[in-house]
């Protein structure tokens, strides 16, 4: 008797502001889904999700690390060297946060990591001012070549959307 094929695996490591990375984790893991009620966090993620590649549907596993906040070399070296696709997660809300985006993407290439997915993840709240506008942050993005998601609200769509790109990355590497 054979088991059934296990779904493509996928872990990603979100890097970054603590208080950004915290919002999209706590978001990602508790987004109301229409077919399973409201999760709890409860640290880090085991998820599954549809992702569409052309035209089928392909159900992804999706670990996700939420390491926000560590910026000691070797803690971050270790993080790094563990993952297969990375977020990397700004407070638009905080300039400091901005600034460390190099920070994180430099420890991604120094574990040797480069060749792996990786996305850019602005996070606001939508009562709170944002001190880096959109655009600046495009700019950036597009600077080091990377792709940019904004999370403003609770949607389904904005709070998916890098995790569905990363995984959709992933699987054409895998093919």
């Amino acid at each position: 008797m054979s088991s059934p094929e296990q779904p493509p695996y996928l872990r990603i490591i979100m890097l970054g502001d603590d208080v950004a990375t915290q919002a999209l984790n706590y978001r990602f893991e508790t987004i109301n889904r229409i077919d399973q009620p409201l999760n709890s966090p409860t640290g880090d993620v085991l998820r599954s999700i549809q992702i569409g590649t052309e035209g089928l549907a392909t159900e992804m596993v999706i670990e996700l690390w939420n390491r926000g906040g560590f910026d000691m070399p070797n803690i971050l070296n270790y993080y790094c060297s563990q993952g297969e696709a990375f977020l990397v997660v700004f407070n638009l809300c905080r300039r400091k946060s901005v600034n460390a985006i190099t920070k994180y993407t430099s420890a991604i290439e120094q574990a040797g990591r480069g060749q792996c997915p990786i996305a850019l993840v602005g996070v606001c709240k939508p009562n709170q001012i944002a001190v880096v506008m959109e655009q600046e942050a495009m700019e950036l993005a597009a600077q080091m070549g990377l792709p940019i998601f904004f999370v403003r609200r609770r949607s389904f769509e904005q709070v998916m959307a890098p995790f569905v790109h990363l995984s959709r990355r992933r699987l054409r590497q895998t093919i």
